[in-house]
């Protein structure tokens, strides 16, 4: 898979882009605040119909603009398909082969697309929230079924809340919402679980021929992960909300769910945000990334596309060819950066250099 073109109008600062792509390495240099990365994040909008830097899409319009037009060609095997996004202030389309699509989750497994950018660390070191935005969308690239379940969860947890923070006292209500609230969060617990184990297959081989260490792995912290026997889990998770009713009656929110999941990076055991150097933890977020692309090659028999924002210059010399290892053979990388010199000769001698000044190609 990878992008043949790409076409910006009133998109960040580009009144009207016009690229086509190499279906390898193709390099976008430019100084600082030139543009190159709202060229990533396009093509990540085209993937995700969302931005990696901002939830606000209106933000994205061109300043002084009442929309943004995104247009691609991707060559998946021997289809050539062509994407077109049209958002304005208040609405988006978006087309798939002239057709408009109805249903995002469906859509969000049909390009397969990873990024690679300095603040990915946050993904160790930051929120819960963040690691579970980063399992989320990755469950999305493989399972277009994981967005629905997500969906219905989400709104029956903001009516649970409703609920709780109400005068209400209909116990049979309750019970009705928390039945389903219970089965929509098992098959959240159970998809992540699952995605989890994946990880594991693939993360610690790969840590070790980028940092030479052994022993990475994803260790997966939810009330799922507590329950020994999987088949007691509904009667578990049941029996705990009402436990928990009284003290979630009195502060308005719902204690146990999907929605409080975490995982943790173990290096030897041992946490890794608490316990790992700089570049331990960094090494383990690209691990972690490309143990992501494995995924979508084993299970959905896709090469996924590559785009690095600035990575380059966040890896010692070593740690740097380590990773051309991975991208050098058969991903399309689209990849930025301010100094050529910051990037492997052997990468640039089979590269598309794209020279970007004030949003504009040189």
């Amino acid at each position: 898979m990878f992008f043949k073109s790409l076409e910006l109008k009133n998109f960040r600062n580009y009144n009207n882009l016009n690229l086509s792509f190499n279906s390898h390495i193709n390099i976008i240099v430019g100084k600082n605040g030139q543009g190159k990365t709202n060229i990533l994040e396009s093509l990540y909008y085209i993937a995700y119909l969302k931005s990696h830097r901002i939830s606000d899409d209106n933000i994205l319009i061109n300043e002084a603009k009442k929309n943004f037009k995104i247009k691609s060609k991707i060559k998946r095997e021997n289809l050539l398909d062509e994407v077109k996004i049209e958002q304005t202030l208040d609405n988006r389309k978006v087309f798939f082969n002239q057709t408009e699509i109805q249903k995002k989750g469906e859509y969000l497994e049909l390009i397969n697309v990873i990024l690679f950018e300095p603040t990915n660390l946050e993904i160790l070191k930051g929120s819960p929230n963040i690691r579970r935005e980063f399992l989320n969308d990755a469950i999305f690239q493989i399972n277009s079924n994981y967005y629905n379940v997500l969906n219905d969860f989400n709104r029956l947890l903001k009516m649970r809340n409703e609920f709780l923070k109400s005068n209400r006292n209909d116990q049979v209500y309750l019970e009705t919402l928390d039945k389903y609230y219970v089965e929509k969060a098992i098959i959240i617990y159970q998809m992540r679980a699952k995605y989890i184990n994946k990880i594991n297959e693939f993360i610690s081989d790969i840590y070790k021929n980028i940092m030479n260490i052994e022993n990475l792995k994803i260790e997966y912290k939810s009330f799922y992960s507590k329950i020994e026997n999987k088949n007691d889990i509904k009667e578990a998770l049941i029996k705990e909300m009402k436990n928990n009713y009284n003290k979630e009656k009195y502060t308005g929110i719902t204690i146990e769910g999907p929605q409080k999941d975490d995982f943790v990076f173990l290096l030897n055991s041992k946490n890794l945000k608490e316990y790992g150097s700089q570049g331990q933890q960094r090494g383990a977020v690209i691990s972690l990334k490309f143990a992501e692309a494995e995924i979508i090659k084993k299970y959905k028999n896709v090469i996924p596309i590559f785009l690095l924002d600035d990575v380059f210059s966040e890896l010692d010399g070593i740690r740097k060819n380590n990773l051309l290892k991975y991208i050098e053979s058969e991903y399309q990388v689209i990849l930025t950066t301010t100094d050529l010199s910051k990037i492997s000769k052997k990468l640039i001698t089979n590269a598309q250099i794209i020279k970007i000044e004030n949003g504009n190609i040189i």
